[in-house]
């Protein structure tokens, strides 16, 4: 996917009400655009996050984690998930 005129490598999903849809139909359709490196899901209210990473098949894999910071290679940052949801005032 080209936006701007540059490539983008990450896909930011906070989560609805409609979690199965965030968590399966759209996670396969991300997987389907190859243009991404990784894809990060959000439930903003329990600090809870899954970060999808293509591995050397350029399938999905995922690791999920409550809280502290997660490192998105793809565009070389670091969240801190707790202070992004104290930041939000949702803690």
């Amino acid at each position: 996917m080209i936006c701007d005129g540059k490539p983008r490598k990450l896909v930011c999903e906070i989560l609805s009400v409609n979690r199965s849809a965030d968590l399966g139909k759209k996670r396969d359709e991300y997987e389907a655009m190859r243009e991404f490196e990784e894809y990060l899901v959000l439930d903003a209210i329990t600090h809870w996050v899954r970060v999808y990473r293509r591995n050397a098949e350029g399938l999905l894999q995922s690791d999920d984690q409550i809280g502290g910071s997660v490192r998105l290679d793809s565009i070389g940052y670091t969240l801190d998930i707790d202070a992004l949801s104290r930041d939000a005032g949702v803690l």
